[in-house]
């Protein structure tokens, strides 16, 4: 499922705050443990984000492209950033793993993650932003919908998009 996907690449920078603020370094062994554990968690959180973002663009449910009819659009960050903000600050708050809360952590980790797939946040990657892609919401006659886009292309006058991938029902991306 490519929401899935998406929002697993979202939600692993909630996991590396918290990985981070209680220093859970998996490479023991080495000289420079800190560093190269920090450098091996950026980079998976890099691989996710670029992966994902691959398969949006390649690889969706509808591999026939759409349009969209617009009536009014416009960046979607100031609704959805406080919300991963926060969930953010909440790993913070988390206590370190330890076998006697590990569960307890898990299961709100879990139910973290299902918040993420029942709602847009996952669209929220900073590794997306990164490349260049934006977030939109998008009204229209029909319904309202969640675009991605490239911050090159210009979309504030324009009325009709046309050449998107439909990752789900609400959700279109366009290729570049």
């Amino acid at each position: 499922n490519m929401k899935f996907l998406i929002n697993i690449s979202a939600f692993y920078w909630v996991l590396f705050f918290y990985i981070l603020d209680n220093q859970v370094f998996i490479l023991k062994y080495f000289y420079l443990d800190r560093l190269l554990s920090y450098t091996f968690y950026l980079l998976i959180g890099i691989f996710l984000g670029l992966f994902s973002l691959k398969k949006a663009i390649k690889n969706t449910k509808n591999l026939t492209e759409d349009n969209l009819t617009i009536k009014k659009i416009y960046p979607i960050y100031t609704e959805l950033m406080p919300v991963y903000l926060s969930i953010i600050i909440i790993s913070f708050s988390l206590n370190s793993i330890e076998i006697s809360n590990a569960i307890a952590t898990i299961i709100l980790f879990i139910g973290i993650f299902i918040f993420f797939q029942m709602s847009n946040i996952g669209y929220i990657n900073p590794i997306w932003y990164l490349k260049g892609y934006r977030i939109y919401k998008i009204d229209n006659e029909e319904s309202i919908y969640i675009l991605i886009i490239h911050k090159n292309d210009f979309y504030k006058s324009i009325k009709k998009i046309d050449g998107l991938i439909r990752i789900d029902e609400y959700t279109f991306i366009k290729k570049r």
